[in-house]
């Protein structure tokens, strides 16, 4: 198994993903990752994951039919779209589609395509391919996206969001960007050796 992440994503517990990489083989999944809908930031459809963090069968990944050269990538009224065609086909990319956790808030919206790189989610489920959704779990005191592996597992990892305007004096979820760096910034140092 690979792991991808981004800026904005502290790793905190690199051991547990042997948990998630263990059950992913164990039950055939091929992508494991936060939903793109039903948590705190966001309410986007559902069936898709979140790529701030993915667990992932890379070879499941090559094994996809396509030269990323190729393709166009328009931001449309909808949501992007590939001069490919591939969407979200409800019938096909939902009809095995398990969300193991409580709902919590914002919905989903299965109609707007929220990002590019849905279309590759979509190729996967074409092949039938399987996802595990991790839990969402939401820090009420960094207002971040903690991934768990289930709602009662310690967290794999911080996602602050906004991480281009750390400094910002924006509001998210009742208190400035900057203050929320500056919680992490000391949470890190006093237990993570950061």
């Amino acid at each position: 198994m690979d792991c991808l992440y981004r800026r904005g994503l502290f790793f905190i517990r690199p051991r547990r993903t042997i948990i998630s990489n263990r059950k992913m083989d164990s039950e055939g999944f091929s992508l494991s990752a936060v939903s793109d809908g039903y948590n705190h930031y966001r309410g986007a459809n559902p069936v898709a994951i979140n790529s701030f963090f993915m667990v992932c069968n890379a070879d499941d990944i090559r094994e996809l039919d396509f030269n990323i050269e190729t393709i166009n990538f328009t931001l449309t009224p909808n949501g992007w779209r590939n001069n490919l065609g591939i969407i979200f086909n409800k019938e096909i990319h939902r009809k095995d589609f398990e969300y193991p956790h409580k709902i919590m808030v914002n919905g989903e919206n299965t109609e707007y395509e929220q990002e590019p790189y849905y279309m590759i989610l979509w190729m996967l489920k074409d092949k039938g391919k399987k996802f595990y959704y991790l839990y969402p779990h939401f820090d009420d005191h960094l207002k971040s996206t903690n991934p768990r592996i289930n709602e009662e597992s310690p967290d794999l990892a911080i996602h602050m969001w906004y991480t281009r305007e750390w400094k910002s004096d924006m509001t998210v979820h009742g208190i400035h960007n900057i203050e929320r760096y500056n919680r992490l910034q000391k949470l890190l140092k006093e237990t993570h050796n950061f």
